[in-house]
């Protein structure tokens, strides 16, 4: 039985809007039946009659039983331990941390103290996490969302961590998620109080602090190994978000370094 119910069929003719109009778009099915799974999980099944010159769109969505995996999140450890050390909002809903000796997970931004780096796990969907046998934090609540559109941002914030090395422009992040690109950019700011853009500078700036951190790579390196296009954009938006430039911001912590 296919996961798929029917949302709708549009039943076009060919002679009623003009033969040219469709050529191109039928050229490479006039002779076959074709299925696209598109990214929001929604089917377009195309058919062609060469006889009657009809083409039908029917629109397919998956059935209410059919689970998808979250796209796993390109971030090691370390990093994330950054983030919960920095109480960093910028990644709540993206992953959970989870004590192993008290059982209880939260957000990345919770205030409460911070457990020993070795008693942390962490997961990246809630349903993980609380099978696994932890109890949400009454603190920071990360079992409570305050809007249904924290889904879709979340799954651009992992779009945007896992590919930050791209350089992508704002329709190639709503199509990855199946809306709008003005839709995308309304709904997004509206819930982080960013743009799509800001937010993936902040995550490269992120990635570029890790490696000021925790390597020998040069300026230059990091520069293009985190996704600027330039030297000098780099520095501008680095200095923009840190107060400081790549050089003074590792020269500072070598400083604080025992």
């Amino acid at each position: 039985m296919t996961p798929y119910h029917l949302l709708f069929t549009i039943l076009y003719h060919l002679n009623s809007f003009g033969k040219l109009l469709f050529t191109s778009s039928l050229r490479n099915i006039f002779s076959s039946t074709i299925s696209a799974r598109m990214r929001t999980k929604t089917s377009a099944l195309i058919c062609y009659n060469k006889e009657t010159e009809y083409v039908v769109f029917s629109f397919l969505a998956p059935s209410k039983d059919v689970k998808y995996m979250p796209e796993k999140i390109n971030l090691s450890f370390d990093e994330m331990w950054e983030k919960v050390l920095a109480c960093d909002r910028a990644y709540d809903g993206v992953f959970f941390t989870a004590v192993k000796t008290t059982k209880i997970y939260c957000r990345p931004s919770c205030r409460s103290r911070k457990p020993k780096k070795i008693n942390v796990a962490f997961y990246q969907d809630i349903q993980e996490v609380e099978n696994a046998g932890y109890r949400a934090c009454k603190r920071c609540r990360p079992d409570t969302t305050h809007s249904p559109d924290l889904g879709v941002v979340n799954s651009v914030i992992t779009f945007l961590i896992n590919h930050y090395k791209q350089p992508f422009i704002l329709q190639d992040i709503a199509d990855h998620v199946g809306i709008s690109s003005f839709y995308l950019e309304r709904l997004f700011k509206r819930e982080t109080a960013e743009t799509p853009r800001s937010y993936l500078e902040k995550i490269r700036v992120d990635k570029a602090s890790h490696y000021l951190r925790n390597s020998l790579k040069t300026n230059l390196e990091i520069c293009y190994e985190t996704g600027f296009q330039s030297p000098s954009n780099f520095y501008r938006v680095f200095r923009r978000l840190k107060n400081c430039t790549p050089s003074e911001y590792r020269h500072l912590l070598n400083e604080d370094r025992p």
